[in-house]
């Protein structure tokens, strides 16, 4: 009945109406609607096999174009041979707009259908892939004429369509709606055919994806997000390499900020594989935009593939280059580091592998000494580091911070399978570092809340480094960096008599930077007193090293005598031990093939004795 009602009401002109009967009808055929749409539907596409055929008694008119049925239909209902251009036009609309609608409401239920089995969908319906190809066809079409936004076609798009670009493409470009076909051809990945027809919209002002009429111009920096994002898609084609060097030259002309995601972007949906071009082409291709190609090697180092050591050497350059327009601009002070310092810091501290000699001499033009410090730890030029700390950057307590630092890096890099308590792995130049790195000579840098709770200043085994109070000196290669400090105050002590305008502090000042240093960690194991010795100056007072030889003595002392109570424990665990056995030994019964006493000579079984066969001695 909703059939028989709806194409009563489709005669008579009332299309909004009888498509509202269709959408409740079990019976209607959609291809029988659709042969009213003919040259809207794909060249391929046969209503009669849909299901388009006339049937007796559904009420359906004979099959014909909608333009023609309209214009037949207004001349029956008025007098006039032939009706008014204008109503032919305004009943066209309509019907275009209910039939837009009905096809919308169906394309749902087809693609719900498609996805049952066979056996599951509605009796008597077919393949619905076929039919779904017409819809979206004349869905298309239908909304690029009739809709003055292109909020229903970009829903349409985005869900995707079936319909094959080249039942459209005619048709697209009459209406000049290249951007509807390149997005089509993205769809069957063509990015070959979608570069192609953006980039002649590019050239073309961004004014030639718009049709004529009320609908406005693509804006050029949509143009060229569209083509940046069809590049990264094409990494995953055969002809990817091909199509970026043919098209970002193009799109650096026009917007350089858009290529960078082409080739620095994470893998994904739109980006299946990696970027098909070797990074020396890309820096080829970037060249000339320091910004890009500092952007592209972020991304390339981050990522740890393939990761060529000077790629690293030529980010860190682009850093140090950012860092000396900053300090021509001013933007760089000590005590507020610009973003590009900051960043270059870090860097040093976590890439993996860098060429230290080769970016040395750049970065000690710039007196950038923070990341002088970096460089000389990373080669492992403590002593260098150390002498930059206290008498470039008169830091003392970060000195003693990066010797606490150094030592526990060694430890975590040659003794992995002990515990160390820790895992941390802090920065150098850190604001706030661990407990354990925390100097207890030079002011610690503790926060409020633990040097509140702190009374007094820790000693070494309160806060030593993670491998404990012992040290590390005691194994082979290790760095010593304690040791190496007492080096540098004593030398800068030295220099400061010596030279005093060539230092920030005088030589009092070190020489008792170097006492304290050693009153802290006296009886350290990276210190001993006997070397400790060996590099003081001469002409020091007996008086001034008295409080460190009585604290060195004391520690000694103890150590050799818990070293003498462990032996004597030791040998009493032995002696305990020995004693034991020998008890357990004398219980032993050994059974031999003898089969007469060895002392006696007495036989051990006799023919009337059996009973006398085992004898215990003593």
């Amino acid at each position: 009945l909703h059939a028989m009602a709806g194409w009563a009401l489709f005669r008579d002109l009332q299309f909004l109406q009888a498509f509202h009967h269709f959408m409740y009808s079990l019976d209607v055929k959609i291809a029988r609607i659709l042969v009213f749409w003919r040259h809207y539907l794909p060249t391929s596409f046969d209503p009669a096999v849909a299901g388009g055929k006339p049937q007796d008694g559904d009420g359906a008119p004979e099959p014909c174009s909608i333009e023609d049925f309209v214009r037949a239909r207004l001349a029956e209902k008025s007098s006039e041979k032939d009706a008014s251009a204008s109503a032919v036009t305004a009943n066209i609309g309509m019907a275009n707009a209910a039939v837009v609608t009905f096809l919308l409401r169906q394309r749902e239920a087809l693609q719900g259908q498609e996805r049952l089995a066979p056996e599951e969908r509605n009796q008597g319906a077919g393949d619905p892939g076929q039919l779904l190809q017409a819809v979206d066809t004349a869905l298309l079409k239908l909304l690029i004429e009739i809709d003055e936004d292109d909020f229903r076609l970009q829903q349409v798009l985005e869900g995707g369509v079936r319909c094959p670009v080249e039942d459209l493409e005619a048709f697209l470009r009459e209406r000049r709606r290249l951007d509807v076909l390149a997005r089509l051809w993205k769809a069957h990945g063509r990015y070959d055919m979608v570069l192609q027809e953006w980039g002649a919209m590019l050239r073309g002002g961004g004014g030639a994806g718009a049709s004529p009429g009320s609908k406005a111009s693509i804006p050029r920096s949509q143009i060229v997000l569209e083509m940046a994002s069809a590049l990264k898609s094409a990494s995953s084609s055969v002809a990817g390499a091909d199509l970026l060097r043919r098209y970002v030259p193009e799109l650096l002309a026009v917007d350089p900020a858009a290529i960078l995601p082409v080739f620095a972007g994470p893998a994904g949906p739109g980006r299946p594989v990696a970027c098909p071009l070797a990074p020396e082409e890309v820096l080829e291709l970037l060249g000339g935009h320091e910004d890009l190609v500092r952007g592209y090697l972020e991304q390339l180092v981050a990522s740890k593939k393939n990761v060529d050591p000077k790629h690293s050497l030529q980010l860190a350059l682009g850093y140090v280059a950012q860092v000396a327009e900053d300090q021509r601009r001013g933007d760089d002070a000590a005590t507020t580091p610009s973003p590009a310092r900051r960043k270059l810091l870090r860097f040093l501290e976590e890439v993996a592998y860098i060429d230290a000699s080769a970016l040395l001499p750049r970065v000690e033009e710039l007196k950038l000494l923070q990341e002088v410090v970096v460089l000389h730890s990373r080669e492992n030029r403590h002593s260098e580091a150390l002498r930059v700390l206290v008498e470039g950057l008169n830091d003392l307590p970060r000195a003693e911070i990066y010797c606490r630092i150094v030592n526990a890096r060694w430890r975590r890099q040659h003794q992995r399978a002990a515990s160390t308590g820790s895992a941390e792995e802090p920065s150098i130049f850190c604001t706030e570092p661990p407990a354990w790195a925390r100097g207890v000579v030079f002011g610690s840098r503790r926060s409020a809340s633990s040097s509140a709770s702190a009374g007094a200043v820790s000693s070494p085994s309160s806060t030593e480094l993670p491998e404990g109070p012992s040290g590390i000196a005691g194994e082979e290669g290790a760095p010593r960096p304690f040791m190496l400090f007492l080096q540098v105050l004593l030398d800068a002590s030295q220099g400061a008599e010596q030279r005093p305008a060539d230092y920030r502090k005088v030589a009092a000042e070190y020489k008792d930077a170097a006492l304290s240093f050693l009153m802290g960690y006296a009886g350290h194991r990276d210190l001993p007193p006997h070397e400790v010795i060996g590099v003081l100056p001469a002409n020091w007072p007996l008086d001034s090293l008295a409080p460190y030889l009585a604290k060195c003595a004391r520690a000694c002392l103890h150590e050799r005598r818990a070293t003498m109570l462990e032996e004597s424990l030791s040998s009493m665990a032995y002696l305990k031990t020995f004693s034991a056995w020998a008890t357990e030994r004398m219980r032993k019964v050994t059974i031999t093939n003898d089969r007469c006493c060895p002392t006696c000579n007495r036989r051990f079984v006799d023919k009337d004795a059996v009973g006398k066969a085992f004898v215990a001695y003593p």
